[in-house]
């Protein structure tokens, strides 16, 4: 079982290196966020900006995160939109 996982591991890392695929680092996860939070602009779909985040992950040559951390992260981009939101409503009052 050691041996198979030490393989499964080599290729997965293997095939990273052949597509130029990354992990995520800080600033393209505050990108992703931003990109998110315009998104949410356009959309009431409660889908939508999950398959918004997987194509932009697959268009940087980022690896997809797990999907509880994409959901996070949707998840707070959406409380950032929201509070900004409340705020313009605020002002223009």
């Amino acid at each position: 079982m050691s041996g198979r996982g030490n393989t499964l591991f080599g290729h997965h890392q293997l095939a990273c290196q052949v597509l130029d695929f990354h992990w995520l680092s800080e600033a393209q996860r505050r990108a992703l966020s931003g990109a998110l939070r315009l998104e949410l602009m356009r959309t009431r779909d409660r889908q939508q900006p999950l398959i918004f985040a997987r194509r932009w992950l697959d268009e940087h040559r980022l690896l997809i995160m797990h999907e509880r951390c994409v959901r996070s992260t949707i998840a707070k981009a959406r409380q950032q939109y929201e509070v900004a939101l409340a705020k313009d409503i605020h002002n223009n009052r």
